[in-house]
């Protein structure tokens, strides 16, 4: 029998249940991002997998035929250029071949670029292939500020290290600081990597050590020393996650997490995030309408189940896709044109803000980073929105130039504090700028 490191069955009931709001406030995307070298009619599933950080955008397009065959996939780069985002790099792999599937997941932080390409090395196109975890590093050509003259450069390929048809690695990524892991869903393991030098070295094997098939890593990601990983098919479909935890460079697994009220194929487990401790699970066949559980440690490591996020109406598969980022949480369900924004405030969890304008029941693809939020190929901006009325004073601000005095209309724009409104402002200000 599984450990259970949840809150007693006594104590259920006490849970909050948080659902969002009707009428809550709605964000529109500040862009659609698409591809500029694939003709429209061809197929190349464009936003399969989407990764923000900072001014930097990665989109992968697994079915993409133009690099190295049909499927072999590619990973498109976005860079912000104020108001909008314009395609800066096309990452494709000059070794691949068909059915690779490059970008069917894609994770970023800072300078580097994961992307997995699950079917790697195919033999036979019906049973998968032993997967590989590619790894990009940006260059910028010793010019930080300048992000047109950045390329994006081929750091390693990562493969399973006892490589078996069917492994899949790939499937699911996610990086932090030197760490990266990659799931095997269908041999229930992911693989933990981690940069030695100029290198990139394999350091564990992680597995539910559970004899139930349960799709172990179908769903992962990494926040320093925490890694989760969920197994959406345990148990009949109900569905598990695993929370390890590393100490003297070694990962163990500390919980085994299942929900408060799960039941047979309800897919616990099917997506995973976490951020700052905050472990976000979604069930998106919970009660067939879906629900998110919300998970945080306690003093003696152990794991207990906080909130539940639930659907405001009868829905489809809520906890699709569920990303968190410090205080702001998104949840994606399929089939509706919406997500969900939950915020944190006074260490309690309410409903914040809806993402609108989706339109694809596909649209499953989500990350989040500081002030973007990024679904499949749509932008919104979550935080610190600055509208085109700013922009405008500002553009009157810095034309009169004749001002010796700021007007307490400029007196906002005077951003480096040299009571003059100028280009380095304007430039300072356009960091934060997100359109209307």
């Amino acid at each position: 029998m599984r450990p259970l490191l949840l809150l007693t069955g006594s104590l259920i009931p006490l849970l909050p249940t948080v659902a969002p709001a009707f009428g809550q406030s709605e964000i529109h995307p500040i862009v659609t991002l698409a591809p500029s070298d694939v003709p429209p009619p061809f197929g190349t599933a464009f936003g399969a997998s989407v990764a923000v950080w900072g001014d930097w955008i990665a989109v992968g397009a697994p079915a993409d035929p133009w690099g190295s065959g049909l499927d072999a996939g590619a990973v498109y780069i976005f860079r912000r250029l104020g108001p909008t985002w314009i395609e800066h790099a096309k990452l494709t792999d000059p070794d691949g071949t068909w059915l690779d599937h490059l970008g069917a997941s894609v994770a970023m932080e800072g300078d580097v670029i994961v992307a997995g390409a699950p079917q790697f090395e195919t033999t036979f196109p019906c049973c998968g292939g032993p997967g590989a975890v590619y790894v990009y590093r940006r260059d910028d050509q010793g010019t930080p500020r300048d992000l047109s003259d950045d390329a994006w450069y081929q750091e390693a390929r990562l493969t399973p290290p006892n490589p078996v048809m069917g492994d899949m690695l790939g499937f699911s990524v996610a990086i932090s600081g030197d760490t990266i892991v990659a799931g095997s869903p269908y041999h229930s393991k992911s693989e933990v990597y981690r940069r030695h030098r100029d290198g990139w070295v394999h350091k564990a094997t992680l597995d539910g050590a559970d004899p139930d098939p349960n799709g172990f890593g179908y769903s992962v990601d990494i926040d320093d020393d925490l890694i989760v990983g969920g197994a959406p098919i345990q148990d009949d479909g109900t569905g598990s996650a695993y929370v390890f935890r590393r100490r003297d460079n070694r990962w163990k697994k500390e919980a085994t997490l299942i929900a408060s009220d799960g039941g047979r194929r309800e897919t616990f487990g099917f997506s995973v995030s976490i951020s700052e401790q905050h472990v976000l699970i979604g069930a998106p066949q919970h009660v067939e309408s879906g629900a998110v559980y919300l998970y945080l440690p306690t003093a003696m490591h152990t794991w207990e189940e906080q909130y539940k996020l639930v659907p405001p109406s009868p829905s489809y598969a809520f906890g699709q896709t569920v990303c968190v980022d410090k205080d702001l949480a998104i949840v994606l369900n399929r089939g509706e044109a919406w997500a969900d924004v939950f915020a944190k405030r006074n260490k309690l969890w309410e409903p914040s803000t809806r993402l609108v304008g989706l339109s694809s029941p596909y649209e499953l693809a989500l990350s989040i980073h500081e002030r973007y939020a990024v679904i499949w190929t749509r932008v919104y901006v979550v935080r610190d929105r600055v509208s085109l009325r700013d922009f405008a004073r500002l553009e009157n601000c810095l034309s009169d130039m004749s001002v010796t005095e700021l007007t307490p209309d400029c007196q906002p724009f005077d951003l480096t504090a040299d009571e003059r409104v100028e280009l380095d402002d304007f430039e300072q200000f356009m960091g934060t700028f997100a359109g209307p």
